[in-house]
């Protein structure tokens, strides 16, 4: 017995004594912004049924919905629309061009009723999943509208 506490004791000598060390985790936050558009990526003029208004508002048209993923403190600009094909013969006189938008998810708050101008908000923090925007765009003219194709254009950036 003796000799198995002697055992023990020695090992007890050459134990060493308990270490730490420390386990780090680094990171950084950057303001960070990206849109991109839904399918389809591209919206659908409709004529109303009185030939005034060329629409995505329209019955048979279809908007742009944008995703915004936004960490920091960005803001978003919808440009002003232009149009920026028409037929020959298309008579521009009298004619309005108007966008307007609504957000939704954390940009539930965001509404911008139809008009000539753009306009722009803060996104603040979304999230890397993000929150949208429904845009649409119309051109409205009492003269109507030659056979042809049309194409509203607007451009969104976030800064």
């Amino acid at each position: 017995m003796r000799a198995l506490c002697a055992a023990i004791a020695g090992l007890a000598l050459f134990t060493a004594s308990a270490q730490a060390d420390n386990i780090v985790f680094n990171g950084t936050v950057a303001d960070t912004c990206d849109l991109s558009l839904m399918v389809p990526p591209t919206g659908t003029l409709a004529l109303s049924s009185d030939h005034t208004i060329l629409g995505s508002d329209q019955l048979g048209g279809l908007p742009v919905t944008v995703t915004i993923a936004s960490v920091g403190t960005n803001t978003i600009t919808v440009g002003a629309p232009t149009l920026t094909q028409s037929p020959p013969g298309y008579i521009t006189t009298g004619q309005s061009i108007e966008l307007g938008y609504v957000g939704a998810g954390l940009l539930s708050a965001i509404n911008k009723p139809m008009g000539t101008g753009g306009g722009s908000f803060s996104a603040g923090i979304l999230g890397l999943t993000g929150s949208t925007i429904v845009v649409n765009a119309r051109v409205v003219n009492s003269n109507g509208f030659k056979l042809g194709d049309y194409q509203i254009t607007s451009v969104v950036t976030c800064s």
